[in-house]
């Protein structure tokens, strides 16, 4: 089965555009169903950024989210989205996040309290600290001056207002095998399932028994049989190539000068120890 590939922004924006498979993949990442979803504009994003223009890199998307917890209660949630194919900067993401804290409109639907926040971030490329595919960095979490965990009392919103959680998606990392069911919906990402002579479509096994996961397969397969959809890839394919090329040189030149650094210090030491002999 060929379905678009989600790595680029146009597939990805064609995915998340339906509102039942934005729901399935935010709610597997978050471990807790989406009931509601509502889309932040794309001004709204625009403003953040200050009229600074977009990394093409970095794809973002911004939502206010009803989510279901364990308890049975609902809460409204601030979530940030950002899809990233290659490095980039981390001053970036957290410009991103600071400006989701100072947004006045995050409140929840009291209107006094600020949504608690949920930043996830799709990887193209490897962390150092972590070769786990999908990492969670809970924001809430308390301990007591000795590290012993305190338990939330579920009475109070202070913490949850001030801090924020962090998901982190490797797809290099994803297992060949998903070992969850969120990992079986990461699938769909895996770029060990690229077409050999196009890397815009990726060729997944049929069919699935999994439902969500055919949601989305579904999804990504229509837009793979729309021809505009098709060029706007090859376009978006285009520029990421000048991206990785510029990357690669960009490595090149700092090995290479990193080589040249050694070598001239060795000569300094060198010739230092010369003339001390002298």
């Amino acid at each position: 089965m060929n379905i678009l590939n989600p790595i680029f922004d146009s597939s990805f924006k064609y995915l998340m555009e339906d509102d039942k498979s934005a729901r399935i993949l935010l709610s597997a990442l978050l471990k807790n169903k989406v009931v509601q979803l509502e889309p932040r504009p794309q001004e709204y994003l625009d403003k953040i950024e200050k009229g600074k223009v977009n990394d093409l890199n970095v794809y973002r998307l911004d939502y206010i989210a009803k989510v279901a917890l364990e308890n049975g209660q609902e809460e409204d949630v601030c979530i940030e989205l950002q899809k990233v194919w290659l490095k980039s900067e981390l001053m970036r993401f957290r410009r991103y996040i600071a400006g989701q804290y100072s947004d006045e409109t995050n409140l929840c639907q009291e209107g006094e309290t600020p949504m608690h926040i949920v930043a996830i971030y799709l990887l193209g490329h490897k962390i150092a600290e972590s070769n786990e595919p999908i990492i969670y960095c809970r924001g809430g979490m308390m301990t007591d001056f000795n590290g012993n965990p305190i338990v939330d009392s579920g009475k109070g919103k202070f913490i949850r207002s001030v801090t924020h959680d962090v998901i982190i998606v490797q797809i290099p990392c994803l297992e060949p095998k998903p070992r969850n069911a969120t990992e079986r919906i990461l699938s769909v990402f895996d770029q060990r399932n690229i077409c050999p002579s196009n890397r815009r479509i990726i060729d997944i096994p049929e069919p699935t028994t999994d439902q969500d996961l055919g949601t989305l397969t579904n999804r990504l397969m229509r837009g793979a049989a729309e021809s505009s959809m098709l060029r706007k890839l090859e376009i978006e394919d285009e520029i990421y190539s000048e991206f990785e090329y510029r990357d690669l040189k960009t490595e090149e030149y700092r090995a290479k000068n990193y080589v040249l650094e050694a070598e001239n210090s060795s000569m300094k030491q060198e010739m230092k120890k010369r003339e001390e002999e002298m």
